[in-house]
């Protein structure tokens, strides 16, 4: 996209003199072992992108949402979440309703410091919902109000439950993955970035290779362009309207080749109809977690699917992450062995006896 097509950025007047050492942190480093990341649901086991063709879109044509304003508080990821989730509940009812961030924020299981990690935001509304910002208000709040808890009462947790996201796939970061997801649709993707100060105080940040990136920031990616030539994504930032372009700004492609982009989400709903026709298939040796592009883990997913302990997918992927531990998991304890996740030898056996006739 031409720079002409942009109206000229409007900036609140602040100082950042040392900003880089007093900014609150929002992105926290993941704390979960290898083992717990590996029950995460990742979009390489069902590759449900379509093919984006890239072009320019003008500003006029921008999708467009409430700017949201953490105000200096840690609540960028959760700001961004709930932006997601208000824009899921629209492209389902036709209606944005903002979301409350501040539900997600004291949520948080790393406790009462500043900042969260996106997993944990996002499995927070799956598992326990987010209820709307005007029973919680969560703008232009500060830090310390922003984990205040004294009006979270149960009508407010049950209104929470009624808003509950059904599942959410984490992404490796690649711009073209992430809109193909977007796009046609304008569903949302919220990324983790990482950057100085001086580089994303401007409409489109501008990568300065002798920076050292100090800060982590949550977004919300809402449409994907050509920028100058370049492959880009809209995203809504959540610093009030006197940021960027009135509060939008412009991530290009270059963010993900210097890897700064450092993760990636989206909600989804799992369809998990039951295959019409039952898989014939023997089974020869055990199955675990990391295998990728494996027959036999291909027709181990079409068999769950079957069942449908398996999401539907075009084509299954062949790869052993999370979805499908979890649903190896389902079919182990309805056929009351443990619950481990991996096809071990009496899982195999089973399996065998349910589709290798």
């Amino acid at each position: 996209m031409g720079s002409g097509n942009q109206t000229s950025p409007t900036f609140i007047s602040k100082i950042y003199k040392n900003m880089d050492t007093i900014f609150t942190p929002g992105v926290i480093d993941d704390p979960r072992t290898e083992e717990q990341k590996q029950n995460d649901y990742k979009y390489e086991e069902l590759a449900e992108a379509g093919i984006f063709n890239w072009v320019e879109i003008p500003q006029s044509q921008w999708r467009q949402y409430p700017i949201f304003n953490q105000d200096g508080s840690g609540s960028c990821v959760a700001q961004a979440v709930a932006k997601a989730a208000g824009i899921e509940r629209k492209l389902k009812s036709g209606i944005f309703v903002a979301q409350s961030p501040r539900f997600i924020y004291v949520k948080r299981s790393t406790g009462t410091g500043p900042g969260m990690y996106l997993v944990d935001a996002m499995n927070i509304v799956c598992k326990q919902g987010i209820p709307v910002e005007q029973l919680l208000p969560s703008q232009n709040l500060s830090e310390q109000d922003m984990n205040n808890v004294s009006d979270i009462n149960d009508f407010v947790s049950q209104q929470a439950l009624d808003s509950k996201e059904d599942k959410f796939i984490t992404i490796t970061p690649n711009i073209d993955t992430i809109a193909g997801i977007i796009e046609p649709t304008g569903k949302p993707v919220v990324i983790t970035v990482k950057f100085s100060m001086d580089e994303w105080n401007q409409p489109c940040p501008t990568i300065n290779p002798t920076e050292v990136p100090t800060l982590g920031h949550g977004i919300v990616c809402k449409q994907a362009t050509l920028y100058n030539g370049k492959k880009a994504l809209i995203i809504d930032d959540s610093w009030g309207t006197g940021y960027g372009i009135n509060g939008e700004r412009i991530i290009t492609e270059d963010w993900f080749t210097a890897g700064r982009v450092t993760s990636a989400g989206y909600f989804t709903a799992f369809a998990t109809q039951n295959a019409s026709q039952r898989p014939n298939y023997r089974f020869n040796s055990t199955l675990n977690y990391g295998l990728m592009n494996n027959a036999d883990v291909k027709a181990l997913q079409a068999c769950l699917n079957f069942l449908g302990m398996f999401p539907d997918v075009q084509i299954p992927t062949g790869n052993y992450l999370g979805i499908t531990i979890a649903a190896v998991k389902l079919y182990q304890t309805s056929k009351g062995l443990p619950a481990t996740g991996t096809v071990d030898v009496a899982t195999l056996a089973q399996l065998n006896l349910d589709f290798g006739q």
